[in-house]
């Protein structure tokens, strides 16, 4: 006998994504929690989507996905119901401030990282401006170019790291911390007669980070403004659909049986419902072979590869419920 199993998909919205490699990784970390049978991480739409095996409660799950994705180093923003209950009203108020708050960040760090950046690559790129101690001088203003405007891009390098993991983030801290590193030693050891004449990158370090977040603050601007029409777009979607015989059901409705030898008894693959056992009964079940009109199919006729699908773990094949052309 067929076994019905009904899913319905988790979804949380997640902030702090910079490129596909961070939904990548967030989708990984969604993939192995207990009770998820499927994880999708939307870079675009920013929404992470889970699909239960049915071991866990809904509210276990999705504190097991806030807690998976905080540690990820990103974030859930909460979303407040004050738009008429409307859930994906208050989803995109929740997104556009969150997306107001990074645009200013980013513009911040980026503005102070221009200041700074700029007399540190004239004192390093002119000799005629040079003087005794100007490293000492570009060292104070690349330090906190650095180590403050590029501290977002350290903390998801770390965060990464923690689940051995790296992004593109990671490639901006090793570029910039080991300039800074390797000029700091410079400077220092030059106190104690050592690494005379060696060279100072505090600059390079300096650009890199300034231009890392002028680049950052422009995708942002253009990621939201991207977000914001794909959400609306899919708000225009139909929340129904209609069936043949003219029941409407919700359109994100996922009903699936799992593979058996025989086509089930009517009742056993359904939608939730009215019977005693959680399930409408449906209408019959339709083979349509390659050539000819739809076959009614009895309740025990075996399903043509449904041992092999069942034997290779394939996944579980979704309920028709439309006729496919004529009864014989």
């Amino acid at each position: 006998m067929a076994i019905p199993v009904v899913r319905d998909a988790v979804t949380l919205p997640v902030e702090g994504m910079t490129c596909s490699s961070c939904a990548a990784t967030i989708q990984g970390g969604l993939s192995r929690l207990p009770g998820v049978e499927d994880a999708v991480v939307n870079y675009a739409t920013r929404r992470a989507t889970v699909r239960p095996d049915g071991s866990v409660t809904d509210d276990d799950l999705r504190a097991a996905m806030r807690d998976t994705v905080a540690g990820l180093g990103y974030s859930v923003p909460e979303i407040h119901h004050e738009h008429g209950g409307d859930a994906h009203a208050a989803e995109h108020a929740a997104h556009m401030s969150a997306d107001a708050a990074r645009i200013a960040d980013y513009k911040r760090r980026f503005l102070v990282a221009a200041v700074l950046a700029v007399p540190t690559v004239l004192l390093s790129m002119v000799h005629a401006l040079q003087f005794d101690g100007w490293e000492w001088v570009v060292a104070l203003l690349a330090t906190p170019v650095i180590w403050w405007s590029a501290l977002a891009f350290h903390r998801s390098t770390v965060a990464s790291a923690r689940h051995g993991a790296t992004n593109m983030d990671t490639l901006v801290t090793l570029g910039t911390v080991a300039a800074w590193t390797w000029s700091t030693v410079v400077l220092v050891g030059g106190l104690f007669g050592g690494f005379d004449g060696g060279h100072v990158y505090y600059e390079t370090g300096a650009v890199i980070v300034a231009l890392i977040l002028l680049g950052k603050w422009m995708e942002v601007r253009s990621t939201a403004r991207a977000g914001d029409a794909i959400r609306a777009l899919s708000k225009r979607q139909s929340s129904t659909a209609r069936l043949e015989d003219g029941t409407e059901i919700p359109r994100d409705a996922q009903t699936f049986f799992m593979p058996g030898p025989s086509i089930a008894e009517a009742g056993d693959i359904g939608r939730p419902g009215l019977d005693d056992r959680g399930f409408q009964p449906v209408a019959p079940v339709f083979r349509a072979p390659a050539k000819g009109a739809g076959v009614r199919a009895a309740p025990e006729e075996p399903v043509p590869g449904a041992e092999e699908d069942a034997m290779h773990g394939r996944a579980p094949a979704p309920e028709r419920r439309a006729k496919i052309g004529e009864e014989e």
